[in-house]
């Protein structure tokens, strides 16, 4: 199981912006070796790029649904944001709503905990 994966994020609309830092980031993953930590990785790249690449691990769900009631038999699901601003630089959420470009190592499990570790101990 050698397969490698990226998978870029970014604000909708946001394509023309952000191409300038898909080979930024995918470079840093390369150069620092990174695929000999985890084998996929997630890059989220904010509207607006004012701070450094970070390597980060997974934030938590954000979202809340709410069943509204349509008739007597149907529910409308409806979804909405409950993020709450922070600070917490190791998330990927708090990461690049503070303006940076996070990269985080994925497993099945969702991130790859083992890899960010020895990755932070590395690049800091």
């Amino acid at each position: 199981h050698d397969t490698r994966g990226i998978a870029f994020s970014t604000e909708r609309d946001n394509g023309n912006y952000v191409a300038q830092y898909l080979r930024q980031a995918y470079d840093f993953i390369v150069n620092n070796g990174l695929f000999e930590h985890s084998l996929v990785y997630n890059v989220n790249i904010p509207e607006r790029v004012t701070g450094n690449i970070l390597i980060t691990r997974q934030g938590g769900a954000y979202f809340a649904d709410e069943f509204v009631k349509v008739d007597e038999t149907h529910y409308d699901q409806q979804g909405y944001s409950v993020y709450k601003y922070g600070h917490d630089l190791t998330l990927d959420t708090d990461a690049t709503m503070n303006g940076h470009i996070s990269i985080t190592p994925l497993t099945v499990k969702r991130d790859d905990r083992e890899a960010y570790n020895k990755i932070k101990k590395i690049i800091g």
